[in-house]
C-alpha cells in the first residue's frame, strides 16, 4: 500500500472526497486524517524511547522555552544511538 499526503485544509479535503464519491463511494480507500500535531509527534518517536510522546514533547517544548542548549537526553529518553546527540534545540529543528 502506498500512502499519500494531502495538505489542505479540512474544507478542501472534504471537497475532493465529494468529487470523488460522486462517481462511486466504494471505490474510495480508507482514510486517516493526520493533524500537523500527529506528524511532529510521530516524527519525534523516532529519537524519543518514551511510552507517552506527548509527555515527553511538553517536556522538551518546556525545556526549549527555558533553555534549549541542555541536551535532550538529560529530559526524556532517547534511543541508545542518539543519546548525547542532540540539544532540545537541535531535535526541535530536526523535527520540524
Amino acid at each position: 500500500m502506498k500512502r499519500i499526503i494531502f495538505k489542505g485544509t479540512e474544507v478542501q479535503l472534504q471537497n475532493v472526497i465529494n468529487l470523488i464519491s460522486d462517481f462511486d463511494e466504494d471505490r474510495l480507500p480508507e482514510m486517516i486524517i493526520e493533524t500537523d500535531n500527529d506528524i511532529l509527534l510521530n516524527k519525534l518517536n523516532h529519537y524519543v524511547s518514551e511510552d507517552d510522546i506527548k509527555e515527553a514533547y511538553m517536556k522538551l517544548f518546556d525545556q526549549y522555552n527555558i533553555d534549549g542548549n541542555v541536551m535532550a537526553d538529560d529530559i526524556v529518553t532517547m534511543w541508545e544511538p542518539l543519546e548525547g546527540r542532540y540539544t532540545v534545540s537541535q531535535l526541535f529543528d530536526e523535527i520540524t
